[in-house]
């Protein structure tokens, strides 16, 4: 499997964080029919999620931006309620993808040709990222490492309505280890994650945290799709360091390492998260730049030649990455009280996972269609 395609959930437990999947059964009791405003129910063919069970002829009730119950199309709907009738197709859960940089862009046909760099330029052409990430049924996104902040006011446009895409976890400027001492009297990078000592990165940090970061990222490895090299950068101590300051401002932290060693001392150091190294559990991120927004799902596919079931490869895209980003109750499943993010779906992703990367036809992301190419 090509280990530049994975985004794996280490833990300092070892990797066992995903022990369950909390508080799904009993909301379904706490939520009501009795809610102003109309309520919308998705008739679908079938339901299929990461538990590998399918469920037959369902309707989903969806109110707002929150799912208030998935039942038989049997059971008599609540007054008033509009139906769509997707019967056609199997839903499944928005989709999550935990490693992207949707302020990366570049065309296509002119790949050597510089991109806008002003901030508003930036967030401007990378709408197309974002329509093209919710085009293969990615709901939510963790974005980690934009220059100048382009990730959190992206973020914000989303979340205003100003701007079409995904739920976005940003982390602004990543922190990279300065190759040279700074020459004297020049002012400290550490805003913008470069790193010369360990005051630095307390000052990287604290000024992430100001600007509005979800979490934290740290560049433990030399490594990209051009240089594979591997090399560790920060120390475990200097790791250390960085978890304490994000854990002290109640930010999670995502450490990249492409070696063994930088891996092992991201893991030891307690990081949420570490890019890119195997063994341990996992989560779907594509890595996604440039035009490879739009292509985010396809690991899934690598993820089952690698020995996964479908059911498997789907749960790194639903309720393994939701808890990664500290949602479970919230993301990665249709259920009562989370988000109203489902994907329609044509064919059987349980069967085959192709289903899923090929045969996207309608999302939904909290309660509003934003892709249909159903005809409905």
């Amino acid at each position: 499997m090509r280990s530049t395609l994975l985004t794996l959930l280490a833990v300092a437990t070892g990797g066992m964080l995903l022990t369950r999947i909390a508080g799904h059964a009993s909301a379904q009791d706490a939520v009501t029919d009795r809610q102003p405003g109309i309520m919308t129910a998705l008739r679908f063919g079938a339901l299929a999620d990461a538990s590998g069970r399918t469920q037959r002829d369902i309707v989903i009730l969806v109110h707002g931006d929150t799912i208030v119950r998935v039942q038989s199309a049997s059971r008599t709907l609540p007054a008033g309620a509009t139906v769509v009738d997707m019967r056609k197709y199997t839903a499944i859960p928005g989709l999550i993808d935990v490693h992207t940089h949707m302020t990366y862009w570049r065309d296509k046909h002119a790949p050597m040709a510089n991109g806008p760099r002003s901030r508003d330029s930036v967030v401007m052409v990378a709408a197309e990222n974002a329509r093209r990430t919710l085009e293969t049924g990615v709901t939510t996104v963790r974005d980690l490492g934009a220059s100048n902040y382009t990730d959190i006011a992206m973020r914000d446009a989303i979340a205003r309505g100003d701007m079409v895409g995904p739920r976005m976890f940003v982390s602004g400027y990543g922190l990279s280890k300065l190759t040279a001492a700074p020459r004297e009297g020049t002012p400290s990078a550490a805003v913008r994650g470069r790193i010369w000592d360990t005051l630095d990165i307390k000052a990287a940090i604290a000024a992430q945290v100001e600007a509005g970061s979800d979490w934290i990222k740290m560049y433990g490895s030399t490594g990209s799709f051009q240089n594979v090299t591997s090399t560790q950068t920060f120390s475990e101590t200097e790791m250390r360091v960085a978890v304490e300051a994000a854990h002290r401002y109640g930010r999670p932290i995502a450490i990249h390492s492409y070696g063994d060693s930088g891996g092992r001392a991201a893991i030891r150091a307690g990081a949420e998260s570490v890019e890119h190294p195997a063994g341990v559990k996992f989560a779907m991120g594509s890595d996604a730049v440039y035009w490879m927004h739009g292509e985010n799902t396809r690991e899934l596919g690598w993820f089952v030649k690698a020995g996964m079931t479908p059911a498997e490869a789907l749960a790194t895209a639903t309720t393994n990455a939701a808890v990664l980003l500290r949602q479970p109750n919230k993301l990665g499943r249709i259920a009562p009280g989370y988000f109203a993010d489902i994907v329609a779906v044509d064919g059987d992703p349980l069967k085959n996972i192709d289903v899923v990367i090929e045969h996207v036809v309608w999302v939904m992301k909290g309660g509003k269609v934003v892709v249909n190419r159903s005809g409905k």
